[in-house]
């Protein structure tokens, strides 16, 4: 199987156990809006696992600054270090990053902000049993396929667009209750908001994948044909 067919398989995985979880748990399980939301968040916690697999195994030769186009070139002696140095700044700045994000997260919950009752408390482990499910098979197909070589400076920053669709998810979800009064739509939108926000990834990253495989290098052969780039 090409690499790109693997990228595809294990880009659209994720996705659908992530929907089936987040659909069980509203249809099946009673979930409300505020524990699809405790959920999504624990799952940042595992997109930040997911990017120090990519940070370990990105393309270190370039380090590209903010604004800068080409970059500057790293000797291939000094490309573990910076990994290292650049995954235990990754680790400190997302953890602050995620810790904040929660607190704010909780305090909407509590209704710090609105002064709104939102409900009884809710029990966690439901919420911890499905993120594990989602958790473990985005890890174990993470690991399972073959390392793309995506930059170390995209490696880092990916995990932290998450984090702002969830700012702007539980925005959207607080204004749905307030306006319609119904936890139950809110849960539900909640869940398709994410859908659609992780099919929107998975195309780009699918047409970056795309991209590069046309981009490489065509063969020559000792008889001087041309053949295309094969498929891994």
């Amino acid at each position: 199987m090409s690499l790109l067919a693997n990228s595809r398989l294990a880009l659209v995985v994720t996705p659908i156990v992530s929907l089936g979880v987040g659909f069980t748990g509203v249809a099946f399980l009673g979930w409300d809006w505020r524990q699809v939301l405790v959920f999504y968040w624990l799952y940042n916690i595992t997109a930040g696992v997911l990017a120090l697999i990519d940070i370990a195994r990105s393309d270190a030769s370039i380090l590209k600054g903010k604004g800068s186009a080409s970059g500057m070139q790293i000797p291939n002696k000094f490309r573990i270090w910076l990994k290292l140095g650049m995954g235990t700044f990754f680790t400190l700045h997302y953890s602050i990053f995620t810790l904040v994000h929660g607190m704010f997260l909780f305090s909407i919950l509590d209704g710090a902000f609105t002064g709104m009752n939102f409900g009884e408390p809710f029990s966690i482990q439901p919420l911890i049993f499905g993120w594990a499910i989602v958790s473990i098979t985005s890890i174990v197909t993470a690991l399972l396929l073959p390392a793309t070589q995506k930059n170390i400076n995209a490696a880092m920053s990916d995990p932290y667009k998450r984090i702002v669709v969830m700012h702007v998810t539980i925005i959207v979800g607080v204004a749905v209750i307030v306006i319609t009064g119904l936890p139950a739509a809110a849960a539900l939108l909640l869940v398709v908001l994410n859908a659609v926000v992780e099919v929107h990834d998975v195309r780009n990253q699918l047409r970056k994948e795309r991209m590069s495989t046309q981009n490489q290098p065509a063969i020559v052969s000792a008889d001087a044909s041309v053949y295309p780039p094969q498929a891994l």
